[in-house]
């Protein structure tokens, strides 16, 4: 499990938690959380569930208070996937128009005109 709290990854916590998960993801080139969320909730109680929820608020009021939307919306693919190339490719650009439409064929989308 990545993130400072990780046994694979042990750090210090003198400088505090938040410095050492910043530390972490910026080494890592990390910049977003990313949770299956019926894994999550499956894996955590009803009381770590309700923290969960005063997190998620006090972010969105924050992001609020700074003019922001209080949450965006976001595609994930999971780089696991066999078609994840071809996601990597269209995303940065370096994907044909050819090998577009072989990857919308690939994942069963109509064909473009």
């Amino acid at each position: 499990m990545p993130g400072p709290v990780s046994d694979s990854y042990p750090m210090p916590v003198d400088h505090g938690m938040r410095v050492n998960w910043r530390r972490d993801m910026k080494r890592r080139g990390y910049k977003y959380f990313v949770l299956k969320a019926q894994d999550f909730l499956t894996a955590i109680g009803n009381k770590e569930a309700e923290t969960f929820s005063v997190m998620l608020r006090k972010h969105e009021d924050w992001r609020t208070r700074k003019k922001k939307r209080p949450s965006n919306n976001y595609w994930v693919a999971n780089r696991d996937e066999p078609f994840a190339d071809i996601i990597e490719r269209v995303i940065f650009g370096k994907c044909t128009e050819t090998q577009l439409q072989e990857a919308r064929d690939a994942l069963g989308l109509p064909r473009q005109p």
